[in-house]
This record gives C-alpha cells, structure tokens and sequence, in this order.
C-alpha cells in the first residue's frame, strides 16, 4: 500500500505516524509546506519526501491559505509521479484545503485541533472553507471525541476516532531515585492558550503556602516567552522557574524524568499528548478540565482534573501531590496501565491502517 501524506514534516506527530506506517511496510510520500529541520526520513526505504520548500507558508489568515493554491500543480504533479492509493491530508485549513483542490480520491482528512477550534470562528469564508474540505474528503479522522463534537458544528458526517497516541516503550521510566528539590514541570507551547500564565500565579500562592522546597520547569518555546519571564519576576519566582525551551525525542523524556507532578492548565485543549506522555513514564497530572484533557486523564485514578481559573483547586491539588508520595506512585502506576490500555501508539496505528485497507477496498 502506498500513502501520500500532506503534512508538515516538522511535525513530531508526522514523523511518529510516518515512521510508525513505515515499519508496517507501508510507502510513504510526504508533501510538506514546511522545511525540516531534521532529516529523521533519511535512510528508510519506504519513506520518500516528494516535496518541501525552502520556506514556510505561516497560517495567518485566509488570504495567506489561498496562497497554498500556487502549491497544487506541484501537487497533482507528484500524484501522477507516486501513484498512491490514498491522498491522506492532516490539518483541514491548510493541507486538507489543497487535498480537497487536488480532486485526488480516495481523500482522507484528519483534523488536529486549532483547525476546527480557531480556523472557522474567524469568518464566513473560513466556515464555508472547512465545510468544503470535511465535505470532500471520503474519510475523516480526529485525534478526540471532543473533537468530533466540535467538527459536527460544520458537517454532519461522522470521524473515526484515532489518537496520536504513545509509545509506551520509549516513554518508560527508567529510575524512580531522584534527589534535589521536588519538580513541578509542564511541556507546552509558550502561548495563552495554554495557560502557563495561570501555572505561575498558582505555583506562587503554592511556594506561599507550602514548606515543601520546590521548583517549576517549564519546556517550550512560543511568542509568550518574555511575557511569561516578566510575570514570574513580577511574582517574585524568578529563582524558583526555569524556561528550558523547546526539547523532542531523548531530550524529552528526560525531562519527564526529571519531574514529579505534571501540569497542564490550558484554556482549550483538543486532546492531550504530552499528559500522556507524562502519564506513560508513571508521573501524576494536573489538568485543567478542558476538552480533550478529560478524555486523557481519568480524574482522580490518574490525576486530577481542576478549574483552570480556581487557583484553590489547583494548588490544593498540588500540596496533595506534593506531601502524599504514596497517592503520587499510585496515580503514576495507574496512568501507564490507562495509555497502554487506551492509547498505545501501536494500537492506534493499527486503527489507521485498518482504516486504510477499507478506504482502499471500497475504492476499487
């Protein structure tokens, strides 16, 4: 079987599903519209990358999507050269919206978030937009219900529930010996939406309340970086938060391993991956009760499900964490049995390549 995917090949989630079909046996062509920093396809045979500028096309607005357009002959191009059996865009406003100009059957679409969150909320022509691409495609995926619930506002088709999934035997813990100051940590991207804003303010009232001698590690880059900076000197933790910016693969897991609690305090939240990776290397969480994060995280089994704006809730759940290291090995025990149950990686991409094989049939 051979896949073409329109993709961004920056994306640590297309090099996972990438890598992942791979090693099924399973040809893959990616299309991208951004510029890899890494060459992680590099000596695997069944991946061939059939395009990338030297530039990014960045997702501003609308006018800037119609910009993709001058990308579709080079498109239809590399259709006829790869012939693949299924045209697989993941994103609907950008690469779903040049997969669904390409009139390449069968189209199958996965939305990823901010695609059907934010994209269609700024106007009119970005509703009719999405709703022309989740029209066209012949199979839609979502990494969540949630989701799918917020996708059912522009179409009334259904979506197989796939999440991006773990891969829980990367995403182990090796040590449980850790000695210094106890570590609240979060990996997210240094935006509003995620509410690193609100983990400052609750991690001060906490230093305030608490005797436990404790720091906050929080990786990640993003165009909050120096706002963020300003309100921990603001706060008075300046000493006690360090920004370790952005970090991926081995780097990653070693800083899971290096906290105690996970948190993740976002304002909108489409599924949940790094919770999970958390959950997978045995580390209690504490989310905000949004969106896909209550499908992520089983509320008080695993962590804790919180207001993101009652900072009570929050630290009162992070002194409990905090004191009780019985109830902390628990809920990490309980988190890596809740990912290897229901989001192994390798489970989920074989939902994916079952999905595959119907799509394929049904378009013979």
């Amino acid at each position: 079987m051979t896949i073409l995917l329109l993709a961004d090949i920056g994306s640590s989630h297309t090099e996972k599903w990438a890598l992942g079909l791979a090693s099924r046996g399973i040809k893959i062509g990616l299309f991208s519209f951004n510029h890899s920093p890494r060459n992680w396809y590099e000596g695997n045979e069944n991946i061939l990358v059939l395009f990338q500028p030297e530039a990014r096309i960045r997702r501003i607005d609308i006018f800037r999507k119609l910009g993709y357009l001058r990308f579709l002959p080079i498109l239809r191009s590399k259709i006829k050269q790869f012939k693949p059996d299924i045209l697989h865009a993941h994103y609907a406003s950008s690469y779903g919206f040049l997969g669904s100009l390409s009139s390449f059957h069968p189209f199958v679409l996965s939305l990823w978030g901010s695609d059907v969150y934010a994209f269609p909320k700024k106007g009119v022509l970005n509703r009719n937009l999405l709703k022309m691409v989740l029209k066209n495609a012949d199979e839609i995926c979502s990494t969540s219900r949630v989701m799918s619930i917020e996708m059912s506002h522009y179409t009334t088709r259904n979506a197989h529930v796939i999440p991006f999934g773990v891969d829980t035997e990367h995403f182990r813990r090796k040590s449980f010996n850790k000695s210094g100051p106890f570590v609240f940590g979060t990996v997210k991207a240094l935006e509003h939406i995620y509410g690193i804003d609100r983990l400052l303010r609750s991690f001060a009232v906490f230093l305030d309340l608490s005797n436990v001698d404790a720091v906050l590690h929080i990786y990640g880059s993003g165009s909050q970086e120096q706002n963020l900076k300003t309100l921990s000197e603001t706060l008075g933790i300046e000493e006690k938060v360090s920004f370790k910016g952005f970090v991926s693969g081995d780097d990653l897991k070693a800083a899971y391993q290096n906290i105690d609690v996970f948190m993740a305090l976002s304002r909108s939240e489409s599924f949940g991956v790094a919770v999970l990776e958390a959950s997978s290397m045995e580390l209690p969480v504490i989310t905000s009760n949004v969106g896909g994060f209550v499908e992520v995280v089983s509320n008080g089994e695993t962590g804790f499900l919180v207001d993101g704006e009652n900072s009570e809730d929050i630290v009162s759940k992070m002194m409990l964490l905090s004191e009780n290291v019985e109830l902390r090995f628990k809920m990490g025990q309980n988190g890596r049995f809740w990912v290897m149950e229901r989001f192994n990686f390798e489970s989920n991409l074989s939902s994916q390549i079952e999905l595959y094989k119907e799509v394929k049939k049904e378009n013979e």
